[in-house]
């Protein structure tokens, strides 16, 4: 049977089912359905018909033959395409999550994928499938939460988002890469979550200057002092007061007219003293 809300699309009684099983009918709609639909969908239990009485079958005596070996069933062939439970050219990333549908046995996403795969699934449900695992079985493609090529610089940090638990920044990271974030919400994610988990590249320290090695300078010559008036070393014609002068008048070292050493005698040798 066909229901018709103001401003949407018709639907089919078994869709409108599925949409609230899997979630996409809001809470405050959801109760005021069964009135509309009620008359149209059929919501009353329906009054189950009298089971009429079985009527005995005459006894017959059969003699009897050899018990045939049990023929086993066929195994049904699927009826249904392949199903890939996250979408066309899609995968999940958390194969051991576990998905619940009401009034089905939890399954994991690994094992509902066989299924899927086998045909087990019906097209329709197949459909909605991707909406209804996709956080579960994470199933969107990897997601930078701070942009291509970047990280978070904060990962213990808290971060906060309307409606949902606080998450610190490296598991919202973390998330990001395993598909649980729907690629649409990674996009606008780095504006959101820039000045708090610190998504910009650092800046690097300055690197310091080189010191340049210290270039020892030339080594001063000694100073010298001249001394002496006439004979020795720094005499008035000898040399230039600093180097060795040999330029006494007329003696040796010093004397005036005497030889090696005298002291004072006028034009002994050796050794006179005065005499």
């Amino acid at each position: 049977a066909i229901v018709d809300f103001p401003g949407q699309a018709p639907i089919s009684c078994g869709d409108l089912q599925m949409n609230g099983y899997v979630g996409i009918i809001p809470v405050d709609e959801c109760e005021r359905i069964p009135d509309f639909i009620n008359e149209v969908c059929g919501c009353d239990p329906r009054t189950p018909e009298p089971t009429p009485k079985p009527t005995p079958n005459p006894t017959i005596r059969v003699t009897p033959g050899p018990t045939p070996e049990p023929t086993p069933e066929p195994t049904p062939s699927p009826t249904n395409p392949p199903c890939n439970i996250c979408g066309e050219d899609m995968s999940f990333g958390i194969p051991n999550g576990v998905v619940e549908f009401p009034g089905q046995p939890a399954i994991s996403c690994q094992d509902l994928q066989l299924e899927g795969s086998a045909g087990l699934i019906p097209s329709s449900i197949c459909e909605r499938l991707p909406n209804v695992v996709n956080s579960v079985c994470a199933c969107n493609p990897p997601c930078s939460v701070c942009g291509d090529e970047k990280e978070v610089d904060y990962p213990n940090r808290i971060v906060e988002f309307p409606g949902q638990s606080p998450i610190s920044c490296g598991d919202l990271q973390m998330n990001g890469y395993i598909g649980i974030i729907p690629a649409d919400k990674c996009e606008s994610l780095p504006d959101l979550i820039d000045e708090r988990c610190g998504c910009d590249p650092r800046t690097p320290a300055p690197t310091p200057a080189p010191t340049p090695p210290t270039t020892p300078g030339p080594t001063p010559p000694p100073i010298c002092i001249p001394t002496g008036k006439k004979g020795g070393k720094g005499g008035k014609k000898g040399g230039n007061g600093c180097d060795i002068s040999y330029g006494g008048k007329k003696g040796g070292y010093g004397g005036k007219k005497g030889g090696y050493g005298s002291y004072g005698g006028k034009k002994s040798g050796y050794g006179s003293y005065g005499g």
